[in-house]
């Protein structure tokens, strides 16, 4: 999940060509996504169709289902400004990048 659809856009260009390669199936989901795209992407997305989804909040909205979610890879921006919106202790807690191998 990306902050804007800039960057969202940007990282799926970036990564497109490398899953195209790899045989992983690839698609975009931000606000621009409308109408018959958006209910093409929702389908696929529910049915299994795409292994790795690029996008903005958009990703967390009504009618959005995950068939198999392994693993959310959140922009780090994202992660700052909800730790600068909270100033709840457990709140910082969460907060802290943790990385795994």
């Amino acid at each position: 999940m990306a902050p804007t659809e800039i960057l969202a856009r940007q990282h799926f260009a970036a990564l497109e060509p490398l899953a195209e390669a790899a045989g992983v199936r690839m698609s975009v989901l931000t606000g621009r996504e409308r109408g018959r795209t958006r209910e093409q992407i929702l389908g696929a997305l529910a049915e299994g169709r795409i292994d790795i989804l690029v996008g903005t909040h958009a990703l967390f909205s009504e009618g959005v289902e995950f068939r198999d979610l392994g693993l959310a890879v959140v922009d780090e921006t994202n992660i700052a400004s909800a730790c600068t919106n909270d100033s709840n202790s457990r709140a910082e807690a969460r907060c802290r990048p943790t990385c795994s191998s």
